[in-house]
């Protein structure tokens, strides 16, 4: 469809999904500058749905690709993580990895018993633990980082240079958001 975008082409327009059995049609509508409450609330909704779908289908491309190489998608990011930051704890990846403590000791300890990492004691704090990533971790991630930059190529193609700022900017928030209230 010739001139027909996902992304929105300025901040007063809207991307809603309309779900009918299992396809989504997407269409665009014009937004009040003087929105409502409710079309807000409208606004809102369209957001959750949309970022829903868009997370579920992200996970589902990325294990695609990730799978094959024997790890899943958290493992993978565990890698990546631990690799890029030498000497991370495993308290930090808990939190980088916006996981569970019990969830990620078991992660741990499955990636310790393939020897793709080491745990090591962290010298200025005798019970925290410090990730190293072996030989064998880092060649694993070196095989499986070319099948998702092709993902993450395919994402960046999807967004306008014009909104690529507002959009990070707008998704960090999002991964920072904490509460409701």
């Amino acid at each position: 469809m010739k001139g027909h975008s996902l992304m929105p082409d300025t901040p007063d327009r809207l991307v809603s999904a309309c779900r009918h059995r299992h396809v989504f049609a997407m269409t665009t509508q014009t937004i009040d500058s003087g929105s409502t409450p409710d079309r807000k609330l409208e606004l809102g909704r369209t957001y959750l749905r949309l970022l829903r779908r868009n997370l579920l289908r992200i996970d589902r491309l990325s294990s695609s690709l990730i799978e094959p190489h024997g790890l899943t998608n958290q493992q993978f990011l565990a890698l990546l993580l631990i690799r890029d930051n030498e000497g991370l704890s495993q308290a930090e990846l808990t939190v980088e990895l916006d996981s569970d403590q019990n969830t990620i000791s078991a992660m741990v300890r499955r990636l310790a018993t393939r020897d793709l990492i080491t745990r090591e004691a962290h010298p200025g704090d005798r019970r925290a633990v410090r990730l190293v990533v072996t030989e064998a971790g880092a060649a694993l991630v070196a095989a499986t980082l070319p099948d998702v930059d092709r993902l993450s190529l395919k994402l960046s193609a999807l967004m306008p240079a014009k909104h690529e700022k507002a959009i990070v900017s707008w998704l960090e928030k999002i991964a920072n958001l904490t509460d409701v209230g």
